[in-house]
């Protein structure tokens, strides 16, 4: 019968005891660690959970304010391009959806309300940007297929 049954061992400075816990039963938030060919004589690490609420909100914002620049990024070269039919504008629409959604669903009970208010407000001004800049692209396109003919 093989069990399996996984602890997390903590040496604590102070008191130099080791305390034993469950691993199944900790909740926090969890890390699959990057696939790297390890080095020789070390430990394979296929997941991790952070406890300390402190460090999963640095961790969480870290990423969070990665993501975000990369899609704004990403909206300023669409705005500062000349493409005519607007499907980029569009896929960068659902990026800025896809995005809102996962912050909903897997960093909203790691993150702060106020920090939660302002890339909501932040994700609203780039997703208004893009449709104004559709609506023109719009307005514009009857105009120039006027000129064509």
């Amino acid at each position: 019968m093989n069990q399996n049954i996984h602890y997390l061992i903590v040496k604590n400075k102070d008191t130099k005891e080791i305390v034993y816990m469950e691993y199944d039963k900790l909740t926090g938030y969890d890390i699959t660690p990057k696939n790297k060919q390890p080095i020789q004589d070390c430990i394979k690490v296929n997941r991790m959970i952070l406890i300390q609420p402190t460090l999963i909100q640095k961790l969480v914002h870290k990423k969070v304010d990665k993501h975000f620049k990369k899609l704004l990024l990403l909206v300023q070269m669409l705005l500062n391009s000349d493409d005519d039919t607007g499907t980029a504008l569009y896929e960068a629409l659902n990026e800025i959806e896809k995005f809102r959604i996962e912050i909903k669903n897997n960093y909203r009970m790691y993150m702060q309300k106020e920090e939660l208010n302002l890339i909501a407000k932040k994700l609203t001004i780039l997703k208004e940007e893009i449709k104004n800049r559709i609506i023109m692209l719009d307005v514009k396109a009857p105009e120039q297929r006027g000129k064509q003919r």
